[in-house]
């Protein structure tokens, strides 16, 4: 058990100085699904998790919501501290976008800045969004739609609408093509 911690927190470790990363999955041998309901690797699957989510330099708190997501995957709940202890008191749910929504396959860019959510719905009605904190907010610089526009009027072609943040901080449609 406490080489599977150690694999874990190693793991946390090194993603912060990478330049590209996810929040880790748990490793394969942990299931934190049980049919006797023991409370084996219990501690895995309720392990705090500290990585520095919003660039600013401080770790966030991240609290596992496992199989919380979508596809079944695991969410994340992500908490700001306000100081550089941990108390219970000083910790604060970050409920807004782009922190409400980091899931399994949520990827931060820290040498751009930058938050890619991903938004399954299926082979053509997914999408993804690029955040990046502008002006004291967290903003969609980019976005990239896969629908089908005009499903109801007959219409079964699918389509990949890219949209990119303007001057004004409107996003404007910038590539539309046509997949099948």
């Amino acid at each position: 058990m406490k080489k599977l911690l150690l694999l874990l927190l190693l793991s946390v470790s090194t993603l912060a100085f990478s330049k590209e990363f996810s929040i880790p999955e748990l490793p394969i041998e942990t299931s934190c699904w049980s049919k006797e309901l023991s409370n084996e690797n219990i501690e895995i699957c309720n392990q705090l998790i500290f990585l520095d989510l919003d660039f600013d330099g401080q770790n966030e708190i991240i609290k596992r919501d496992f199989r919380g997501g979508q596809r079944a995957g695991d969410r994340f709940i992500i908490y700001k501290h306000s100081g550089k202890e941990m108390p219970g008191e000083q910790v604060e749910e970050m409920d807004y976008a782009p922190f409400n929504n980091i899931d399994y396959t949520t990827t931060f860019d820290s040498s751009k800045k930058e938050i890619l959510i991903y938004f399954s719905g299926g082979a053509c009605g997914s999408e993804y969004r690029t955040y990046k904190k502008i002006s004291s907010k967290w903003t969609v610089i980019k976005r990239i739609v896969y629908n089908q526009d005009d499903w109801d009027k007959g219409d079964k072609d699918c389509y990949e609408s890219t949209y990119e943040v303007d001057d004004n901080l409107e996003l404007e449609l910038i590539n539309r093509i046509k997949l099948y």
